[in-house]
């Protein structure tokens, strides 16, 4: 039984997200995606996981055509057909989930769903191998050619202590937004 007299407001608790080791340019990226998509999501945009849903549909199908290739109760001169065809089937999956990595979602953190008329917002991110500028691209989907580019060195935002700083992050995000994205620009 709770208390009348208690509170019931949630307050969000910022929780301080530390870095596993400074030198860990992959596990920083992490840290830092996760962070961008945690301001989207409070700025009330919500993801759409399209192509996270075909993605797990077409390994689904794959695995259920290996798994009857595997297991079809006739011997092998009497299947030759149906594995033929799961084979086929199978690499087509494969292909068609190599393809959506590959050239649709790329880089990309975060989908969002449509917006009034302007299409949903798309999240790219990336930190080359042995560099310390993080790329953060704010694109629409429709259409594809605007965008707003934010490059900035990681150690801007983490500590010394190797806490990232979420609300200097929080405040180049709400530049990032403010943004004309009618044309690409660089945001330092």
């Amino acid at each position: 039984m709770s208390n009348p007299n208690q509170n019931n407001n949630k307050v969000e608790e910022i929780v301080p997200v530390k870095a596993v080791n400074l030198y860990d340019g992959v596990n920083m990226k992490i840290l830092i995606d996760d962070a961008v998509v945690r301001y989207f999501k409070k700025t009330g945009l919500e993801e759409d996981f399209t192509y996270t849903d075909i993605k797990l549909l077409l390994g689904t199908i794959a695995c259920a055509l290996a798994l009857l290739a595997q297991f079809y109760p006739h011997p092998f001169p009497n299947n030759k057909v149906i594995l033929i065809l799961c084979a086929i089937g199978y690499f087509t999956c494969t292909g068609i989930l190599q393809y959506i990595a590959s050239v649709k979602v790329k880089e990309t953190i975060f989908f969002s769903k449509q917006i009034n008329k302007i299409g949903g917002i798309v999240l790219s991110s990336s930190l080359p191998k042995y560099e310390d500028k993080y790329t953060l691209t704010l694109s629409f989907r429709t259409p594809p050619d605007q965008a707003v580019v934010l490059t900035k060195s990681i150690s801007s935002w983490f500590d010394s202590d190797g806490y990232l700083r979420e609300d200097l992050l929080a405040k180049d995000l709400k530049n990032l937004r403010k943004s004309n994205p009618k044309k690409t620009k660089k945001v330092m």
